[in-house]
């Protein structure tokens, strides 16, 4: 999947742990795209606050709103 406009969305602190979340636009090749639309994807990123690293991640999509 490739993506544009990466955006830090948010960054919550949970005690040893970080979760922090990006937003996307997904780009698709498909009849959806040709028709202006674009779906943002979420990616949340769980970081241990003492070794700086990455020990989850977790992709949550939100429906359209209409």
């Amino acid at each position: 999947m490739e993506a544009k406009d990466v955006l830090l969305e948010e960054v919550e602190d949970i005690g040893s742990e970080w979760l922090v979340t990006l937003g996307m636009v997904r780009l698709q090749s498909n009849a959806i795209s040709m028709l202006g639309r674009t779906a943002r994807a979420f990616k949340i990123f769980t970081v241990d606050k003492l070794t700086k690293k990455v020990t989850k991640m977790k992709i949550r999509e939100l429906l359209d709103a209409i």
